[in-house]
C-alpha cells in the first residue's frame, strides 16, 4: 500500500504573522496510530507550515497516496472540498475521508455536496483510519469499518458509530510538522492533550457529543504521569532550537479539569505527576469559570507551582439571560470571582472566552455585557465583537432551525449564518465583525502576549529563577501595563456604546465615521504598551534576568 497522507488546509483567518501557528495535534495522533500499525503516513499542515492550498495539494499528490485524510473546520470546509476535488482529479483511485467536528455533524451535507469525498469520520479517528488502511491493504470493503458516514452502493447515506477509544492506549502524536518548522527556523508552539471531550452541555457546542457519539464517556482523562513523561520527552527533543520554541506549552483540552466531582483529585494527580519528575513547565489551559471559582486560590497555587501561567477562561457572558441561552449553569458573580482568583494568583487570562452576541441578544444586554467586561478589566475589541458560532449538532442549532432563524449555509460552512431576533443588534454585530484591521489583530496579540509574559516572569521570580532585584522593575511594569489596559478598555467602551446608540436609536453619526479615530487612538495605546513591555524587559535584563 502507498503512503497515507493526512492534511490540514490553511485557515485564511489566522494572523500567522503575529503568532506561531501550532501544529495540528489531531493529525499527529492519526499518523502515530498508522505508523504503530505498520503503515507509512505523511502529515501536511497548511496552518503550521504556512502553505497555500495549492502547495498543500502539490504535497499530497507528490506522495501518490491510496488514502487521504483531510481535517477541517467550518472555516476550511470549502478548502477541504477543493483539495478533495484536486486530489481526485490527479489520483482517481485515492480514497478521501474528511474528519473533524464540523464535518462529522455535517456529514450528510458534505457527502451530498462533495463527490470526491468517499466518507466522513464521525468521531475520534485513530482506530477508524487504521482499520480503513488495513481493509484497503487486504482488498476488503472499507465500508465495513465502523465510525464512518458514507454513501452505499445505491447512493444512500449511511452512518455507523463506534465506542470511544482508550486515550491511554493511543501512541504519542507524531511531531513531524513541529520538527520541520523548527528546522526551517520558524517559531513553534507546542501543544499536548491531557484529556478528550467535555462533560458539560453548553448550547452552542457539540464537543460533548463528538468525542463519544455513543454518549457514555463524554470526557476521558489521560494518566497524568504519561502526560508528564510526554511533555518531558518532547521538550528535550526540541531543546536545541532554543528561543524558536515558544516558552509556554498549551494543553488543548476543551475542558482541562473535567467534571466537578473529580476536581480535587484531578489537580492532585496532575500536580504530583509533574512534581515527581521535579518538572516545572510554563503552561496554559482552557477552563470554565465555575471550575476556577470552585478550585480557589489553594488549588490554583498548586498548579501555579508546576507552571500554570495562563487560562483561557470560558466566561461567555456577563448577564444571566445570556448565560441561560448558552446553558452555562453559571452566573455573572461566579464569572467575576473566577477572574478575581486568577488575578490574585498572577495567572493570566488575556482573552476571556466572551460571546457578546447571540441571536437573542438585546441592546440592554450589549450594554450590560460591556460594563461587565469593563469592571473585570477584560474589555477589548476582541471580546466585544464576538458573535456565537452555531455548529451543526448543537442544541442552539436545533433551536434556531425550529424558530426559523438558521440559514441553510450554517449546516455546511458558515457558523454565523443566522438571523437576530432584534435587527438592531444584528446590525451592530455585523458592523463590528466586518471591521478588518491589522491594528485590531496587533492589539489582541500585544495585550495578550504582554499579560502572559508578566505571568511567566512573575513565576520565574517566585521560583528564584530571577534575582530578587527584578521584583521592582516587574512591579513597575505591571502598574504601567495595567494603566494602558485601562485606557484601551475606556477607548473601546466609548466606541462600542456610541455604535450601539446609533443602531439602537438611529441617532448620531454612523460608527464607521468614528472608526479611523478609534483605530488611530488604539494604535497609539498599543505602541505605548509595546514600549512599556520593552522597558520592562530591559530593566529585568539589567538586574540579571532574561526575556524568557
Amino acid at each position: 500500500m502507498n503512503t497515507i497522507v493526512l492534511a490540514n488546509p490553511r485557515d485564511p483567518t489566522f494572523p500567522s504573522g503575529m503568532y506561531a501557528a501550532p501544529e495540528h495535534l489531531g493529525l499527529g495522533y492519526l499518523a502515530a496510530a498508522l505508523r504503530s500499525a505498520g503503515f507509512e503516513a505523511q502529515v501536511v499542515d497548511g496552518d503550521a507550515e504556512g502553505l497555500s492550498d495549492s502547495e498543500v495539494l502539490a504535497r499530497i499528490v507528490a506522495a501518490k497516496p491510496d488514502l487521504v485524510g483531510l481535517t477541517c473546520t467550518y472555516l476550511t470546509m470549502e478548502a477541504a472540498g477543493s483539495l478533495a476535488e484536486g486530489v481526485k482529479a490527479r489520483i482517481p483511485g485515492a480514497l478521501i475521508v474528511l474528519g473533524g467536528e464540523h464535518a462529522a455533524f455535517a456529514a450528510r451535507a458534505v457527502l451530498a455536496r462533495e463527490a470526491a469525498v468517499a466518507a466522513v469520520c464521525l468521531g475520534e479517528g485513530e482506530p477508524v483510519i487504521v482499520e480503513m488502511a488495513q481493509h484497503l491493504a487486504a482488498g476488503k470493503d472499507w465500508r465495513r469499518v465502523s465510525g464512518l458516514a458514507f454513501r452505499d452502493e445505491s447512493g444512500e447515506f449511511k452512518q455507523v458509530f463506534r465506542p470511544a477509544a482508550d486515550v491511554d492506549a493511543l501512541p504519542a502524536p507524531a511531531r513531524d510538522v513541529l520538527l520541520r518548522c523548527l528546522a526551517r527556523g520558524m517559531p513553534a508552539m507546542i501543544g499536548f492533550l491531557t484529556s478528550r471531550g467535555c462533560p458539560n452541555r453548553c448550547s452552542f457546542c457539540n464537543s460533548h457529543q463528538f468525542f463519544d457519539r455513543t454518549g457514555r464517556r463524554p470526557w476521558r482523562a489521560r494518566d497524568p504521569r504519561r502526560v508528564a513523561a510526554e511533555v518531558q520527552d518532547v521538550l528535550q527533543s526540541v531543546a536545541r532550537y532554543g528561543s524558536l520554541v515558544y516558552p509556554i506549552v498549551y494543553f488543548y483540552d476543551f475542558n482541562f479539569f473535567g467534571p466537578p466531582s473529580g476536581l480535587a483529585e484531578r489537580v492532585r494527580c496532575f500536580a504530583e505527576a509533574f512534581e515527581e519528575q521535579d518538572m516545572v513547565v510554563p503552561f496554559e489551559i482552557n477552563a470554565r469559570a465555575d471550575t476556577i471559582a470552585t478550585l480557589g486560590r489553594r488549588g490554583l497555587r498548586r498548579l501555579r507551582r508546576i507552571g500554570l501561567v495562563s487560562a483561557f477562561l470560558g466566561l461567555e457572558a456577563g448577564t444571566r439571560a445570556a448565560l441561560r441561552v448558552y446553558r452555562k449553569g453559571t452566573t455573572p458573580q461566579i464569572n467575576s470571582r473566577a477572574v478575581s482568583e486568577l488575578d490574585r494568583c498572577r495567572i493570566a487570562s488575556p482573552t476571556g472566552g466572551f460571546i457578546m452576541f447571540n441571536p437573542y441578544t438585546t441592546p440592554e444586554e450589549v450594554r450590560a455585557n460591556a460594563w461587565f467586561l469593563h469592571r473585570i478589566r477584560r474589555l477589548t475589541f476582541w471580546n466585544v465583537s464576538q458573535s456565537v458560532q452555531v455548529f451543526p449538532g448543537s442544541e442552539m442549532a436545533s433551536r434556531l432551525e425550529a424558530e426559523g432563524l438558521l440559514d441553510a449555509a450554517a449546516v455546511y460552512s458558515n457558523a454565523l449564518a443566522y438571523r437576530f431576533a432584534d435587527g438592531r443588534v444584528g446590525q451592530l454585530s455585523r458592523f463590528l465583525s466586518g471591521i478588518k484591521s491589522t491594528e485590531l489583530s496587533r492589539a489582541d496579540a500585544v495585550l495578550g502576549y504582554g499579560e502572559v509574559l508578566l505571568s511567566l516572569l512573575t513565576l520565574r521570580l517566585e521560583r528564584g529563577e530571577l534575582p530578587a532585584a527584578a521584583a521592582g522593575p516587574l512591579a513597575r511594569w505591571r502598574r504601567h501595563w495595567t494603566a494602558v489596559q485601562a485606557q484601551v478598555s475606556d477607548l473601546t467602551l466609548d466606541f462600542l456604546l456610541a455604535a450601539l446608540a446609533h443602531f439602537e436609536r438611529g441617532c448620531g453619526p454612523h460608527p464607521s465615521s468614528r472608526l479611523p479615530r478609534f483605530l488611530q487612538a488604539l494604535s497609539q495605546l498599543i505602541d505605548r504598551a509595546e514600549a512599556v513591555m520593552g522597558r520592562g524587559l530591559d530593566h529585568i535584563s539589567q538586574v540579571g534576568g532574561e526575556e524568557g
